[in-house]
């Protein structure tokens, strides 16, 4: 009479701001740990924010239709070789109804705080990163999450790569195991006046387990060329595979996007 049923959606939000935890802890460690004399000192570089806003189009596409992209990071200044950084970013995918308005139908949130070292003329990080997958205005019975316990490397060259290795833990609803990741940018490939010719591309590589799906490996890559202009807007038009961008369900997004970008 007067018991009721454990509410279904509740039980998932509470679990939802459970799992969120140890990432909340870690960011609150680094911030700690942050020397206070590092920002407040004058002389000694404090913290730093800079970013990108990422605006797109994907004129042939078999999933979604534009893409918005947010991304921030924050530099904690350095005490003696080390950097410490966050990273923090929301990436929006909409779909255009049949009516022709803007649907937003998911998005992505990443947290990443990180430690960055020199070596020699190059550096390396080491980072946590925290990413979730969330539906807007549905529910598709899944809420993937989990976090990569990784190693960066940075090449100092005019190709700026980068090669990263993490293990994913604390995973929901995926069966993700190791991930690997390359990317190069060149600032200027060509005419470096006022409108610079650049290019980019990454490789991702994630093995599975297989415990959740049927494949044990999956490739994502992108390309991407445009021009750059003196204001930090870059014109672009890239290809790109992605696989799971739609929920953990082996769909793969894969077609062109076209848009800018402002970094500052």
């Amino acid at each position: 009479m007067f018991g009721s049923e454990e509410d279904p959606v509740s039980t998932r939000s509470l679990a939802h701001i459970v799992r969120r935890i140890p990432a909340l802890l870690i960011v609150a460690a680094i911030a700690f740990a942050t020397p206070a004399y590092v920002v407040a000192q004058p002389g000694v570089p404090g913290t730093r924010i800079h970013g990108d806003i990422l605006a797109g189009y994907s004129p042939v596409n078999n999933v979604y239709d534009y893409t918005a992209d947010f991304n921030v990071r924050f530099d904690f200044g350095s005490y003696n070789a080390a950097k410490l950084y966050f990273d923090g970013g929301v990436l929006t995918l909409i779909k255009k109804t049949s009516e022709k308005s803007f649907q937003a139908d998911r998005y992505r949130g990443t947290l990443e705080p990180g430690i960055r070292l020199p070596h020699g003329k190059n550096s390396y990080a080491l980072f946590v990163k925290h990413q979730s997958f969330h539906d807007i205005d549905r529910f598709d019975g899944l809420t993937e999450s989990y976090e990569i316990l990784g190693l960066r490397y940075y090449l100092n060259n005019p190709w700026n790569p980068a090669v990263s290795a993490g293990n994913y833990v604390h995973r929901n609803d995926v069966d993700y195991d190791w991930d690997f990741a390359l990317s190069v940018d060149n600032g200027c490939i060509g005419f470096c006046g006022s409108k610079k010719l650049y290019g980019a591309a990454s490789l991702h590589y994630v093995t599975e387990e297989g415990a959740l799906s049927d494949r044990n490996h999956f490739l994502d890559y992108s390309a991407e060329i445009g021009l750059e202009s003196t204001d930090s807007v870059r014109y672009f038009l890239s290809y790109r595979q992605i696989h799971d961008i739609d929920g953990f369900d082996g769909h793969t997004e894969h077609g062109l996007l076209v848009g800018a970008r402002y970094k500052w």
